[in-house]
């Protein structure tokens, strides 16, 4: 077992009765996705992730309840504590800026009832765009429930280093897109051109997950395509070690000595056929002048909303010694996201 796992995450899989010592997260994760092949029969029960979410949440005696508002905040307040709920008046200071969820187990409720567990969504603001996932976030959690839930809510964060939270998120990754009813529609798309596009994934998304992230979906769809894929996210920033040594506090004489930032691949995900055919971009590396990507993030272009497609080779991706990382021409396409470009890059 690796010395740096989580207590509760070798605590939740043993209480589930999982294997353990030699992959815990991996057990769970399977654990979760045998649960949802039970309920949909394999998959056949069901056409869409919708019908998914909603049979999951049957089962789990789950119900949402969004927040777009500091109104509509206030009337789920209302609503719970008026059902002698008292513990949904804490919501009022629950959500900031990094908790996304709350998730409660109802006194007042019957042990039999539909809303026996509520989670409550933010949606306000920039949080809107990561709905979808935060509601699959909770059914994970759901999933691997093995005691009363906590104080008894549980408050759902992203953005730091908590292991369990990242075990959901993990988790949420995998059933939010469930295999056997994403993957053959992506491979139905696939086969009418033979490589992955953003047109491809937003037909996938519309036939099947409508309720996703155009994100989401698509690092569903480089994941799952069994074509070799490299899904990258392109953003200003330093080097590692440079970034250790700002936040360590090392000073610097001189001013053209202080680390720049400059455009790299911030996150670089091969999928399964990549890691098989050793076709990678690797994370961190500077994005090249040359490619569709800088031209994407640096010229961007409001008619077409900053997307672009281009082919070009892999020579012109090169370490900071000046090695490429390969001779082979690559199909790129990417666009502007917030303050990164998003893409896809696949051999030709």
């Amino acid at each position: 077992m690796a010395a740096n796992l989580d207590k509760h995450v070798t605590v939740m899989a043993q209480q589930l009765g999982l294997e353990w010592q030699r992959d815990p997260i991996g057990s769970i994760v399977a654990y979760c996705i045998k649960k949802i092949s039970d309920w949909t029969d394999g998959g056949s029960a069901v056409r869409t992730i919708p019908e998914v979410e909603a049979l999951a949440c049957e089962k789990l005696q789950l119900v949402f309840e969004e927040v777009w508002s500091d109104q509509d905040l206030d009337e789920i307040i209302r609503k719970y504590v008026e059902k002698g709920e008292l513990v949904f008046a804490s919501l009022k200071t629950t959500f900031d800026l990094h908790t996304y969820a709350a998730l409660f187990e109802r006194r007042k409720a019957t042990k039999s009832a539909k809303d026996r567990h509520v989670a409550v969504i933010d949606c306000r603001g920039n949080k809107a765009s990561r709905r979808f996932f935060t509601r699959w976030h909770e059914i994970a959690h759901m999933l691997t429930l093995y005691e009363q839930l906590e104080f008894p809510f549980h408050r759902s964060t992203i953005g730091g280093q908590n292991p369990r939270e990242r075990l959901m998120d993990k988790i949420a990754g995998e059933v939010a897109f469930y295999g056997p009813i994403f993957t053959p529609g992506l491979k139905d798309e696939l086969a009418k051109v033979g490589y992955l596009t953003f047109q491809i994934v937003d037909n996938v998304r519309n036939n099947l997950c409508p309720d996703a992230s155009f994100q989401a979906s698509l690092i569903a769809c480089a994941k799952r395509a069994d074509i070799p894929v490299v899904y990258v996210e392109g953003r200003m920033a330093l080097k590692k070690a440079e970034r250790s040594d700002i936040e360590s506090g090392q000073q610097h004489l001189f001013e053209d000595t202080i680390p720049q930032e400059k455009f790299r691949a911030a996150v670089a995900i091969q999928n399964a056929s990549a890691q098989a055919t050793e076709f990678d971009i690797h994370q961190n590396m500077t994005i090249p002048k040359e490619s569709v990507l800088h031209k994407i993030y640096h010229q961007p272009d409001p008619l077409n909303k900053s997307q672009m497609y281009g082919e070009e080779n892999l020579n012109i991706w090169v370490h900071s010694d000046g090695r490429a990382i390969g001779s082979r021409n690559i199909r790129v396409e990417g666009k502007v996201f917030d303050d990164k470009v998003i893409a896809i890059i696949q051999p030709m």
